[in-house]
């Protein structure tokens, strides 16, 4: 169960929206349980999350993004294993969807705490297609959690690489925030073919749903970074 006031505590603390620190416990939990199989040996975990578990980001996320790198029939089945298990650790986390598509194992959970407003869901992408990533075997940790995971992880080289095509072809505030911190982290300038062409106002308020508030001014030195 996922209890309301250790909830409440912690987004006091990390001064962060209810539904993110809900949203981490579980994605760690499902980590956890995919270390467990066999599955965990075929893929390598990358994305947001991966930048903010494994590289210390303070931008929270909200999906679980791998990449694929052995195809096995038994992957689709220890995914369902996966969700199933933590479906039936915390009552308010309902599979809602498994299925294995031309490119991708996508997996999507409901959470409906019953002290929010709204459910919140997660999704859990293994995409097939190879893109050159490079991994480690790194402890992914949340301050929501006392739980660690060693996972195989994108190192930050290749999640440079990855948010750079992903400003190409998406060109989130969040992709741009994430280029930021990895090239702060590696002390290197590296940017995209793309121009930074976003309304301040816009690209702080789509930030700050992410960014604790106490970090808040940290998003005018990304938008200096790029100007």
């Amino acid at each position: 169960m996922i209890h309301q006031n250790i909830i409440d505590n912690l987004s006091q603390r990390l001064q962060i929206a209810p539904l993110h620190i809900v949203r981490e416990i579980i994605e760690i939990e499902i980590l956890e349980e995919i270390s467990k199989t066999d599955l965990s040996s075929n893929i390598i975990f990358y994305g947001g999350t991966a930048l903010r578990l494994a590289h210390h980001s303070f931008r929270f996320s909200e999906d679980l993004d791998f990449l694929l790198t052995k195809e096995k029939k038994e992957n689709i089945k220890h995914l369902t294993t996966v969700l199933n298990a933590v479906s039936q650790k915390y009552s308010e986390v309902k599979v809602e969807e498994i299925i294995e598509k031309r490119n991708t194992l996508f997996g999507l959970l409901k959470i409906t705490p019953s002290f929010l407003k709204h459910s919140l869901r997660i999704k859990i992408e293994i995409s097939k297609k190879q893109n050159g990533i490079n991994k480690e075997n790194l402890l992914l940790t949340s301050p929501a959690t006392p739980l660690e995971v060693v996972f195989p992880t994108a190192d930050l080289p290749s999640l440079q690489k990855a948010k750079i095509k992903a400003i190409e072809n998406r060109n989130l505030p969040r992709d741009w925030f994430d280029l930021w911190y990895i090239n702060t982290k590696l002390g290197e300038n590296i940017k995209p073919d793309k121009k930074f062409n976003f309304n301040k106002y816009e690209f702080k308020r789509e930030l700050r749903r992410f960014i604790p508030q106490n970090k808040w001014s940290i998003i005018d030195t990304v938008i200096n970074y790029y100007a």
